[in-house]
């Protein structure tokens, strides 16, 4: 339908963050401590994404590969098939 809505959560991962992804996206283990890890949003992240098409740079490779592992952690059922649009990303060299 067009519509455009934006979320954003950080989560804890459980684990501590790699200085390289420090690096990239500046996000430390001190700013995520106090902060819910991702089961507590698992079932709302589901449902926004619901109907929706996905598609970005290296997200068949990397973001869904993770999101698929946190949800499973999570027990919450979420499915790829059908939504990753390739075709959508284009001018990528």
């Amino acid at each position: 339908d067009g519509k455009e809505e934006y979320k954003s959560h950080r989560v804890n991962p459980g684990v501590p963050i790699p200085a390289e992804a420090t690096a990239v996206h500046h996000i430390t283990d001190a700013d995520v401590a106090g902060e819910p890890a991702f089961r507590q949003y698992a079932k709302s992240v589901r449902d926004f994404l619901e109907g929706c098409d996905i598609a970005g740079f290296n997200v068949i490779k990397f973001d869904l590969p993770c999101l698929e592992a946190e949800f499973a952690r999570a027990n919450v059922e979420f499915s790829r098939q059908g939504r990753c649009r390739p075709s959508a990303i284009m001018g990528h060299k």
